[in-house]
């Protein structure tokens, strides 16, 4: 992809850091949960991984969000998890520290982003979050999306137009080529409680 820039803008959305940062793979190496993912979200950490370590080499810019920071937050006070959310940081301090502050920016919720729904066809995804990382990040020029919700957005990606930038697992950014949306687990219906009888 030609762009006018000398490097390459990468939009990361709040599922691909989220699982990122639950598997932890610089805090004394992987952690126990990754065990629990599926195949296809593994290979996709795994990747993901790959990208961070290469980032030295090669001229990328990470592009977050204050929605993926508000939401990280949200998950880790709703699920207990603040230390996915101290990695969140810890990962975002270290890119600066090793790569230069200019490879890691944030974009906010600034201006008419709903002018985008339209024109790029953001109103094919069913949830209103997408659609705001989704237009945040085609308002930052990013080149790239990264994401692991397969089940909206990868599944989904063909409603995305009148833009260069791409939808991405990290498993196809690495290697350069599109594949398939994996499956996906069926959410378990929620439990009714039972009321005790009177």
């Amino acid at each position: 992809m030609t762009t006018e820039r000398e490097h390459l803008r990468l939009y990361f959305d709040t599922c691909a850091m989220h699982n990122f940062a639950l598997t932890q793979p610089w805090n004394e190496g992987w952690s126990p949960k990754v065990d629990r993912l599926s195949r296809a979200l593994r290979e996709d950490m795994e990747a993901l991984y790959d990208m961070f370590r290469v980032f030295q080499t090669t001229p990328q810019e990470l592009v977050f969000s204050d929605v993926l920071e508000d939401e990280m937050l949200d998950l880790a006070q709703r699920h207990e998890e603040a230390d996915s959310l101290d990695y969140f940081y810890q990962l975002v301090g270290w890119v600066r520290e090793t790569f230069g502050a200019e490879q890691v920016s944030w974009c906010g919720r600034q201006g008419d982003l709903e002018r985008l729904f339209d024109v790029n066809g953001l109103r094919g995804f069913p949830d209103s979050r997408d659609r705001m990382h989704l237009a945040l990040a085609i308002d930052a020029g990013c080149d790239y999306f990264i994401t692991v919700d397969y089940r909206t957005i990868i599944s989904g990606r063909e409603h995305l137009r009148a833009t260069p930038m791409r939808i991405m697992r990290p498993i196809e950014y690495c290697t350069g080529c599109e594949e398939k949306t994996p499956p996906v687990r069926k959410r378990r219906p929620r439990r009714r409680s039972r009321r005790p009888d009177a």
